[in-house]
Formats: structure tokens, sequence, C-alpha cells
């Protein structure tokens, strides 16, 4: 039964040793590929480091002084979390006040932390001169207990106690130079199994025993010397920093320039651009209107499009056709623009536009789009009810109301419908109070020239003007 418990312990000891070990070491090779080929983080050394320090028990006897050593090896995984592999050599010792109670204990551990360095976050420098940080880890452990219970000459032992253990503790090193460094580590493990209460020899059903090791280590940071220190060391802006430095020498070497539009002569499709024009990125001087002037001449760089232009780049007032011109011509074409337009009607003292009458300004809109030249004149009319007053004020809201919903529907450029409101005058039927054929908005071609008339007095008193 004991050879099998044995065989067991062993089974879990290989298992725990490669969870600790080996596999970090794996992991470690796999980080180094990812950071050699997609330079992630500059490539960086390992440390090893030894150390010797005061390792005690906290446990049911008093502890005397004892003394451990060891070695370890560690490996940053980015600039704040890092791996370390620790083993330990140790012994243990102590007595009751009376001498009765005695045992002395020799200790092996193989452990593996994950660290957190709690400074690194400080960018001013460089390189930290200092390392503070916690870990927090585990591994196993092996050791032999002889000991002396009170009133029995005879010492007992405890051979090959063999356990997991959970390590938790902080540091603090101060960097020498860019190899070697110093610390001070204090770190407590305890155990999980049947000999957790038995470090001392004597165990205590309440009790469980702890060790303590405060250490001094001696660290040596180790590879090639193209290699950044442990990342731990090292401003996380570093990197960033050497590239920004290195695209600035590459610049101030770099590629002719010609005509310092900012590129380069093999990529410039214009490689002698005046002194101050702006380019886009193909070394092209911008001309952003396509107006044929470019830019750094154009007195109006952002002309709207379909204009005509004067020699500075600025957009010509377009000619528009006037009544005059139209009659002179007699061109047929016009003739039929005017048969196209209809007129527009509305209901008694309403300036609203009605649906029926808005899919008539439909074809308003398409002989506007059509023959950009065309400029025309707006004009309202009304009925006879009301006081003259209220109609020369209805007349105006409804050619307002046609000039605005072209305006918005069909972008037409306002410049080119002009307004002309008439009141009652003019009605197509006479006598005639209420008549649908007067309450209308027509339309003609504007005369040269020709602009808004001002509005009626009723409408400048309520705007204020």
């Amino acid at each position: 039964m004991s050879n099998q418990n044995s065989f067991l312990h062993w089974k879990q000891m290989s298992v725990i040793a490669w969870l600790f070990f080996w596999l970090p070491f794996s992991l470690f090779s796999q980080l180094d590929i990812l950071t050699t080929d997609y330079d992630i983080t500059p490539a960086h050394k390992w440390e090893v480091g030894v150390h010797t320090g005061h390792f005690f028990s906290s446990g049911d006897i008093p502890f005397d002084p004892g003394y451990g050593v060891g070695l370890h090896v560690r490996r940053a995984l980015d600039y704040i979390f890092s791996f370390r592999i620790d083993g330990q050599y140790g012994q243990l010792q102590g007595e009751r006040f009376n001498g009765d109670d005695q045992f002395r204990t020799q200790w092996t551990s193989l452990s593996a932390h994950g660290i957190v360095s709690l400074n690194n976050l400080k960018w001013n420098d460089e390189y930290n001169r200092t390392n503070i940080y916690v870990y927090l880890g585990g591994g196993f452990n092996d050791f032999d207990t002889e000991f002396t219970p009170d009133q029995n000459p005879l010492p007992r032992r405890i051979d090959n106690a063999r356990s997991t253990v959970l390590d938790v503790g902080l540091g603090f090193s101060i960097r020498l130079n860019e190899d070697i460094n110093i610390g001070i580590d204090h770190k407590f493990t305890t155990l999980f199994s049947k000999y957790a209460d038995q470090i001392d020899g004597f165990a205590n059903q309440g009790f469980r025993d702890m060790t303590n090791y405060t250490s001094i280590r001696l660290n040596y940071n180790i590879g090639r010397k193209d290699k950044a220190e442990p990342l731990y060391w090292m401003n996380p802006l570093s990197s960033i920093i050497e590239e920004i430095q290195d695209i600035k020498k590459r610049q101030a070497i770099g590629p002719e320039d010609s005509d310092n539009d900012g590129v380069p002569d093999y990529i410039d499709l214009e490689p002698e651009t005046p002194l101050g024009a702006i380019v886009d990125v193909r070394g092209v001087t911008l001309d952003s209107d396509n107006d044929g002037i470019p830019d750094y001449k154009d007195q109006e760089p952002y002309s709207p499009p379909n204009y005509e232009y004067d020699e500075n780049g600025v957009a010509l007032q377009p000619k528009y056709v006037t009544q005059d011109s139209l009659n002179a011509k007699l061109q047929e074409q016009y003739i039929l623009i005017l048969s196209l337009l209809p007129n527009i009607h509305f209901r008694t003292n309403q300036a609203k536009l009605l649906p029926k009458q808005i899919e008539r300004l439909q074809s308003v809109g398409v002989v506007l789009r059509s023959y950009e030249e065309v400029r025309l004149l707006v004009v309202g009319y009304t009925d006879k009810q009301g006081s003259e007053e209220r109609n020369d004020e209805l007349s105006y809201l409804r050619a307002k109301a046609v000039i605005d919903y072209l305006v918005e529907r069909y972008q037409i450029d306002d410049d080119r419908l002009v307004l002309e409101w008439k009141g009652e005058a003019d009605e197509l039927v006479i006598d005639e109070e209420d008549s649908y054929m007067n309450r209308r908005v027509e339309f003609k071609i504007a005369a040269e020239g020709q602009q808004d008339r001002e509005p009626p007095k009723g409408i400048r008193k309520k705007k204020g003007y």
C-alpha cells in the first residue's frame, strides 16, 4: 500500500513539474517567435539570479534562524507581467524555551510564479530604476524532518514528505546597470498534503505550518547584446519613440524632392511644381473646382460647377434668355417652354400649395432643370374678394410659395426665379368676386436685369422693414 501511495505521489509531482517548468519554457519560446516575426515588442533578455536569506517556519514550535539558498529564471511576458521559475534549498529549525521539543528540517522546492510589476506605468525615463512587484504561484516540495518530542529522548523522523505548495510574495529590485540588478524578496509558502502541519514534525489539528523566506537576490540579464533589457525595466513607449526617431533619420537622408512639395521625385507626377503650390498625393497641383486654374492662382478655388470663369477663376454670372431676346429670335423651343408652364391655382384666401397643384409644378421643375439659361418671372394674383391690401399680400405669398418649392424640391438657383405680385389686377375672369381662375400664379420669361418686386406694405410691416 505504501509503495502504491509513493508511486501516485511521484506521478503527481511529475505532472506538476511539467505544468510549472516545461510548459512555461515552451510558452516563452513561442513568445520569442511572435516577437521576432511581428515585432510586437522589442526582443528582450532573460533574467537569471541567485538568492540567499533567512528561512524560518511559523508553526507549532518557535523557530530559530535558518537559511535558504536558490536560483531562479525570469522572463517578461510584457511590460507588466512576467514569469519566474524558482528553485530553493533550505534548513529550518526550532525549539521550545525548555529545550524539550525541537526539530530540524531540510527543505527543497521548485515553483513557478506569475509576477506583476506595480511601477511600470511611470514613463518619464527610458528605463525604470526600480522594479516593485508582487507574485503568486505554486509548485512542489520535498522535506525531511527530525524532531524530538517532549520527554522522549529518541528522535523521530519524517522522510521524503512531498507536497504541492502555494507561494505568495512581494519584492523590490534596484537596477545597477543594463545587465545587473539586486533586490529583496519575501515569500510565504503553505503546503497542501497530509504533511501540511508537519514541517516541524509536530502536528496540531487546528494550525497549519507555513514557511517564510526573506532573501537577497543578485540578478543578471542574459541574451544577445542586440536584445533589450527585460521589459519590466523598460518604458513601454521606448520602442515607439525609437521608431519615430528612426523615421526622422530616414527622412533626413530620404529620397530627393526637387520641388519641396512633400512628394518624393520617384512618385511625383509633377516634379517641378511651383513654390507654394498645394499638391495632391501624386504631386499634382490641386484644382479643386476643375476650372483649369490651379488653387494657388485661383481667387475663387471653390467656384460653383457649370459656370464660366474669368482669368482669375471667379465664376461669371450666367447670361439668361430674356423676353426681348426671345421675341427677337423667335425660337420655337422657347415658345414650347412657355406652353409647358401651367398656371398654379389656390383656394380662397389661402397661399398654401394644393397636392394637385404640386403635381403641376413638376413640369416647371423639369423645364428649369433642362434649360439652365431660362430665367422665369413668377407672378402671383388673387380674385376680388377681400380688401386690396389683403389681396396684395395673398398674391405675394402665393408667388413666394411656388418659388420656395421649386428651390427646395428641384434645387433651382433662386436667382433664376423673379418674384412679382399683382394683387387682384389682370383678372382672367371678369365680374366674379370668387373666381378660381383668378387665384393663380403664372410664369413668364424674365426681362434682363429684372429683380424681385418689393413685398407689399402689409408684409413689410409684419417683418419690421
